[in-house]
């Protein structure tokens, strides 16, 4: 067993990398495995050598040009993440749950403080089912849980149900959307249930799972199993997120969505790396939600250009005016702190 540590990590017990040499070589492509082992411990990995790096030369060795690269990579990678998990994916879910439970129509007819009210646990819901999923990309990209045991976890994991949608979707990011309205209904809700599923494997109230190898997690964020008298936010989250499923194209393409995204040199999709992510991306995307509130329009909403940034305005409105319409995607603006569906 071969690790490498850096004095610069945050932390030494976890971060490093390691290869079992005995396992590569026994592996079905030991050249691959080989390859990596032989260019990160040669001795001239550890050599300082000059190099020309953003128009200016600079002293350091492979390894530590290899975790800059690495560390400036995963910043644009959360950078990236976060401004879809606004834009796009959290609204998308909150419309799905929403839709679930008897449409925008349904809300409008509610009094406003029982309409404020929905609003409010739709939105904690659509958060607590979101981090479940973000934690879950994390966590078997990294091998917290058993994902590569095929028999296993596997066939239960996030990481089969996000290989199935990226097959059914295709690899051209334009196509996705009429790709995955082909291949799944909206009176289907089978991929929550398996979602579901396996939250409840990883719930804390069955202690882990045994006969799939997940170990205990300690923390409220899978409970699924929830006794009548806990009264607590995570409860009430729980129970919301048992009660309200997600259709299957909804579920589809926000998982689509969070699972890949475009290759910048083939211009196909690909799965986004989340193993490069770390815990303070994943907690920035966290606290910035926390920011906004959901709101359902009362009318056809537009987005414009504004002064200093998009505005969301009546549809109507734009075209008496002749505004020059930017888009007609969700609208959720961190200005507004607020998200009309």
């Amino acid at each position: 067993m071969w690790r490498l540590y850096s004095v610069k990590a945050h932390s030494r017990a976890t971060n490093y990398y390691e290869i079992d040499l005995e396992e590569a070589l026994a592996s079905s492509d030991p050249n691959e495995f080989f390859r990596y082992f032989w260019l990160l411990f040669r001795a001239a990995a550890f050599v300082p050598q000059s190099a020309q790096r953003e128009g200016q030369a600079q002293s350091g060795n492979f390894l530590d040009r290899l975790l800059e690269d690495s560390e400036a990579f995963a910043k644009r990678l959360g950078a990236c993440l976060k401004d879809r998990v606004f834009e796009d994916i959290f609204p998308h879910f909150a419309e799905g749950f929403i839709q679930g439970s008897g449409g925008t129509g349904r809300l409008l007819a509610l009094a406003d403080q029982q309409r404020e009210t929905e609003l409010s646990d739709c939105f904690q819901a659509t958060l607590t089912f979101l981090y479940r999923l973000l934690f879950l990309l994390y966590a078997e990209s990294r091998d917290l849980l058993p994902v590569r045991e095929t028999r296993g976890y596997h066939e239960a994991s996030l990481t089969k149900l996000k290989e199935e949608v990226a097959i059914a979707a295709g690899t051209l990011e334009d196509q996705v959307r009429k790709s995955i309205e082909k291949a799944y209904q909206n009176d289907s809700t089978a991929l929550y249930d398996r979602t579901f599923e396996l939250c409840r494997v990883v719930d804390v109230v069955d202690k882990g799972n045994q006969e799939l190898n997940v170990p205990l997690y300690n923390g409220g964020l899978f409970l699924t199993t929830v006794p009548e008298d806990d009264a607590s936010e995570e409860a009430k989250q729980a129970r919301f997120l048992a009660r309200h499923k997600l259709p299957d194209r909804f579920l589809a393409l926000g998982l689509d969505l969070m699972a890949r995204d475009e290759d910048e040199k083939r211009r196909d999709l690909v799965f986004i790396d989340y193993k490069s992510l770390g815990v303070r991306q994943l907690g920035s995307i966290y606290e910035g939600l926390l920011e906004f509130k959901l709101r359902v329009a009362t009318e056809k909403m537009a987005v414009i250009k504004g002064k200093k940034t998009e505005e969301a305005v009546p549809y109507s409105e734009a075209k008496r005016d002749k505004l020059k319409i930017l888009t007609k995607r969700r609208i959720f603006f961190p200005s507004a702190c607020q998200s009309a569906l």
